[in-house]
C-alpha cells in the first residue's frame, strides 16, 4: 500500500495525493487530519475509491461518512440525486450579483445542531474565478484581544436562517426561518481548542444588548478577527475534492465569475447533541450542562416552545385528554418516591417533537433527559428547542446501541402502535437498557393486546414486574378508546444471559462441512446470527477472518469467550438488517437460520418480507462482486417432519407461522434473488440435527421448562393461550407414553427430509 502523502498548506490546511479510503490508517488519519487542520483537499488525480474515481458521487458519500451521518435535509439546497445524498449546487456569475455578496459562515449555525463537516467538488466550473476561501475559527479566536475573549466566555447570540439569506440578496429562497442560540465561543469537540462561533452571514444578534450594541460589538470582532493574510484560499480544478470541518472553519465562495459553477456537496453530521459545543473556557463537562439549563430557561428560548407546546397539545388533544401529561406525571410521581438525591437518567422513545420532554421539564424539573426516534424531521423541532442532553436517530424494531442498564427509567408515549414499534424485541430492550430498579412506563390502546401480552411473558419471564396500571378512557375521531399505562420495574436479573447459556448447551453448529465447501480458504466471511460463535469457530478453521454479528448481546458475549483463543474472529451487537460496515467488506455471507426470523412476533407477510429483502440487500451490498451467499433454512416439510415440538403446536399458531415461514420458498424469493443479481451455484441437506442432546423421551419432558423453550425461538411467537395448549400436549403425551412415538417419527423425518437444508448463491450483481 503507497503511503499518504500529506503537503501542508498555509496559512493552515493540508492538500493530500495517494489517499486509500480502503485502509483504515488512512482513515483514521484523515480524520484526525481533517480536525486538527481544518481543510483537506484532494486533487482528482490524489485517490480513488476501489473502481471509482475520488470525484465519484459514491466516493463523496464514503469520505463524508468518515465525519459521521450524512446529512440530506436543507430548506434551501435540495438534495439532486436519487437517494437524496448529494446536493448539487447550481450558480450562474453573470447574473449581476455583486463579489460581496457572499459572506464567511459555518453551515446551519442557524439549527441547534449544525452540520459536521463538507464534502464538495468541483463539477463544472468557470473559466476563472470562483474560489472557495477559508478562514480558522480557532486563529479567528487567537486574534481577539485579551479584552475581547474574556467577554466573549459569557456572550451567546442568536443565529438566523431567514435574516442570513436576506444578507446575501437571497431572502425569498427561504420559506421560514430557522434560529438558534449558541455561545459565542466553544471548544473543538475532536481537539479541545477555543473556536470563535460567530460568523458575519448567519450570526445577527447577541443577546442581552440592544440591537446597535449588538452590532457595534459583532463588528468589532470581525474586524479584529479576520485578516486577509490569514484566508486559504482554493483555487478549483475539475474534479478536485476539498473537505472542511464546520466547527473549525468558516468558509465563502468567491461571485467574481462567469459561466456555470456546479458543485456537488455531501454534509456529514453529527446525529447527537455534543455537550463541547457548550462547553466554556474551563472544558469541563458539568458545566455544559449547567449551561444547556442555562439556556432551556432563557425567555429568549422558551418562549417560542410554549407557544408551539400549546398549539401542539391542541391538536393532539382535543378531546380534553391528554397522554403525555398523564404519562409523565405518573412517571414522575414513581421516580419521586424512588429518588436517590440524584438527577434520573430517562430515555424518551419515539420522542417526536418533545413534548414529553416538555411536561418533564416544565412540571417536574426532570432535564436529564435523552431523546429516541426514528424520524429526523420529528426530531428537528425537539433540538432546535434544545429539550434532550443527547438524540439517537433509531429504529425501536432493532436491537437499541445504547449499553445494558444505563438509564434510570424510560418511556414510551404513543409509539406503541402496530405500524409503528412492535413488542419484540422494543419491550426487551427498553427493559435491557433499564438499571436494576429503574422503571419502564409503557402507554398503549387496550385493544392492542399484543403488547399487554408481551408485558406479561417479561413480568413471567422474571425479568420485569409491574408496580402500576393506570387505565383510563379517551376520545379519538369521537369514539371512546380505552387506553392503559404500565409501570414497570426492571428486575436487573441475568435471564438473558441465562437463557444464551441453554441456547449454547442445547444447539450443535449445524451443516458445518456443506457450508464450508463453500467458502473458498482464505476469504474473509461474514456469519450473520453468529449466536454463540458455534459455526464461527469452524469457519475460522479455512477463513481469513471471520465477523459475526447479532442482535442478542448476550449470545455475542458467549462467543466472543468461546472464540478467544482465536485471533482472526470477532463479533458485536447488531441487525442483519442495517450492518455497520463499509461495501464490498465480505467474500462470503453466511445466514444461518435468521431470514424466518426478522419478523418478530408480527407474523404478517408483508413486514417479514420487508425485511427479509432488506437483509438480502444488505447482504449484497458488503459483498464483493463473485462473492458468495450462504443461506441456511428450514422448509415446511421438514418442520413438519423432522421436529417434534412444532407438531404440538395448535392449529392457530400454524395458521399464523406457516404462511411467513416458508417465506424463502416461493416465487417472491426467488424473484428478489434474481433482482440483486444472485445466482444459485448449489445446495446441500445435512443429516445431522441442531440438537446436542439425546432426542428421546426425557427431552419431550424438559420442554415443560421455560429454559429449554427458551432456546428456540418459535416458542415466543405463541401466544399465551397457544402455550398453554402445548403445555397441555406435552403433559397428555408424557401421561400417555406416546412420547417416544413422536420423537421416533422425529428422527424419521430427519432422515428422509433433513432439518434444514444449505444453499449457496454467487453474487454476479444486478
Amino acid at each position: 500500500m503507497t503511503s499518504l502523502s500529506i503537503h501542508q498548506l498555509e496559512p493552515f490546511g493540508v492538500k493530500l495525493t495517494n489517499v486509500d479510503i480502503d485502509s483504515s490508517e488512512q482513515r483514521d488519519r484523515i480524520r484526525a487530519l481533517l480536525y486538527e487542520n481544518g481543510v483537506v483537499i484532494i486533487p482528482a488525480n490524489g485517490a480513488s475509491i476501489g473502481a471509482e474515481p475520488i470525484n465519484a458521487d459514491e466516493s463523496l458519500l464514503k469520505l463524508a461518512k468518515l465525519f459521521g451521518k450524512i446529512e440530506n435535509y436543507h430548506p434551501v439546497n435540495e438534495s439532486k440525486d436519487v437517494a437524496g445524498r448529494v446536493q448539487v449546487l447550481e450558480t450562474m456569475g453573470n447574473t449581476g450579483i455583486p463579489a460581496d455578496s457572499f459572506l464567511f459562515h459555518s453551515d446551519m449555525s442557524w439549527r441547534v445542531n449544525p452540520s459536521r463537516a463538507s464534502v464538495l467538488c468541483g463539477k463544472v466550473l468557470p473559466p476563472s474565478g470562483g474560489d472557495t476561501c477559508f478562514q480558522s475559527t480557532n486563529l479567528m479566536y487567537n486574534r481577539l484581544s485579551p479584552e475581547l475573549k474574556e467577554q466573549l466566555h459569557s456572550v451567546s447570540a442568536l443565529h438566523s436562517l431567514k435574516r442570513g439569506y436576506a444578507r446575501v440578496n437571497r431572502p425569498d429562497d427561504v420559506k421560514s426561518d430557522v434560529k438558534s442560540i449558541h455561545p459565542a465561543v466553544i471548544r473543538h469537540p475532536e481537539t479541545g481548542v477555543p473556536l470563535l462561533y460567530l460568523n458575519p452571514n448567519f450570526t445577527v444578534a447577541v443577546l442581552g444588548m440592544s440591537e446597535p450594541e449588538s452590532t457595534a460589538l459583532l463588528n468589532r470582532i470581525f474586524e479584529e478577527a479576520i485578516r486577509p493574510d490569514q484566508i486559504l484560499s482554493h483555487s478549483w480544478n475539475p474534479g478536485d475534492v476539498v473537505i472542511w470541518d464546520n466547527l473549525g472553519v468558516q468558509h465563502l465562495a468567491k461571485a467574481d465569475y462567469q459561466g456555470l459553477r456546479r458543485m456537488h456537496r455531501v454534509v456529514a453530521h453529527d446525529p447527537h447533541l455534543r455537550t463541547e459545543r457548550y462547553v466554556r473556557n474551563s472544558g469541563q463537562v458539568e458545566e455544559a450542562k449547567r449551561s444547556i439549563e442555562y439556556y432551556l430557561k432563557r425567555d429568549d428560548n422558551r418562549a417560542g416552545y410554549e407557544d408551539w407546546a400549546v398549539r401542539y397539545e391542541q391538536d393532539v388533544n382535543r378531546a380534553s385528554y391528554n397522554i403525555p401529561r398523564t404519562a409523565t406525571g405518573i412517571l414522575a410521581q414513581h421516580l419521586g418516591a424512588h429518588n436517590n438525591g440524584s438527577s434520573p437518567l430517562i430515555l424518551d422513545v419515539a420522542a417526536g417533537t418533545g413534548l414529553n420532554a416538555l411536561h418533564l421539564m416544565r412540571n417536574y424539573g426532570l432535564t436529564n433527559i435523552e431523546a429516541m426516534d426514528i424520524s429526523t424531521g420529528m426530531l428537528f423541532e425537539a433540538r432546535r428547542r434544545e429539550l434532550y442532553r443527547a438524540y439517537h436517530e433509531e429504529d425501536a424494531n432493532q436491537p437499541f446501541p445504547m449499553p445494558s442498564c444505563q438509564y434510570d427509567a424510560v418511556l414510551c408515549v404513543g409509539g406503541l402502535a402496530a405500524n409503528q414499534i412492535r413488542p419484540q424485541p422494543a419491550i426487551s430492550e427498553f427493559i435491557r437498557v433499564t438499571k436494576e430498579g429503574g422503571l419502564v412506563l409503557l402507554s398503549m390502546r387496550e385493544a392492542d393486546s399484543e403488547y399487554i401480552d408481551e408485558v406479561h411473558r417479561l413480568v413471567a419471564a422474571g425479568v420485569a414486574e409491574v408496580v402500576d396500571k393506570h387505565s383510563f378512557i379517551g376520545i379519538e375521531s369521537n369514539q371512546e378508546i380505552h387506553h392503559c399505562i404500565f409501570v414497570l420495574r426492571a428486575c436487573g436479573d441475568d435471564s438473558s444471559s441465562q437463557q444464551a447459556t441453554d441456547y449454547n448447551k442445547a444447539r450443535s453448529p449445524f451443516g458445518v462441512q456443506e457450508i464450508l465447501k463453500f467458502i473458498p480458504p482464505g476469504d474473509v466471511v461474514f456469519d450473520g446470527g453468529c449466536g454463540t460463535g458455534q459455526h464461527a469457530q469452524h469457519l475460522a478453521t479455512v477463513a481469513s477472518r471471520v465477523v459475526g454479528i447479532d442482535s442478542d448481546a448476550a449470545r455475542v458475549a458467549i462467543a466472543r469467550e468461546l472464540c478467544s483463543n482465536l485471533n482472526n474472529t470477532s463479533f458485536e451487537v447488531g441487525s442483519i438488517t442495517e450492518l455497520p460496515f463499509e461495501d464490498a467488506s465480505f467474500d462470503v455471507v453466511l445466514l444461518a437460520q435468521v431470514l424466518h426470523h426478522l419478523g418478530g412476533e408480527i407474523l404478517e407477510v408483508n413486514e417479514l418480507r420487508k425485511q427479509c429483502q432488506q437483509a438480502i440487500k444488505e447482504a449484497k451490498r458488503v459483498l464483493r462482486t463473485g462473492g458468495r451467499l450462504i443461506l441456511v433454512t428450514t422448509n415446511r416439510e421438514q418442520r413438519r417432519a423432522a421436529y417434534w415440538h412444532f407438531n404440538l403446536f395448535p392449529q392457530s399458531a400454524w395458521e399464523r407461522l406457516d404462511s411467513v415461514w416458508s417465506l424463502t420458498e416461493n416465487e417472491w424469493f426467488t424473484s428478489v434473488m434474481e433482482q440483486l443479481g444472485f445466482v444459485a451455484i448449489g445446495n446441500a441437506t445435512p443429516s445431522e440435527s441442531h440438537w446436542i442432546e439425546a432426542q428421546d423421551e426425557q427431552m419431550v419432558s424438559r420442554s415443560l421448562d421455560p429454559g429449554w423453550r427458551s432456546t428456540d425461538v418459535a416458542f415466543d411467537l405463541l401466544k399465551p393461550a397457544e402455550l398453554e395448549q402445548f403445555v397441555a400436549q406435552v403433559e397428555a403425551v408424557l401421561a400417555d407414553g406416546s412420547a417416544m412415538k413422536l420423537i421416533e417419527a422425529a428422527h424419521a423425518g430427519r432422515a428422509s427430509h433433513g432439518e434444514a437444508t444449505v444453499y449457496a448463491y454467487e453474487l454476479i450483481g444486478a
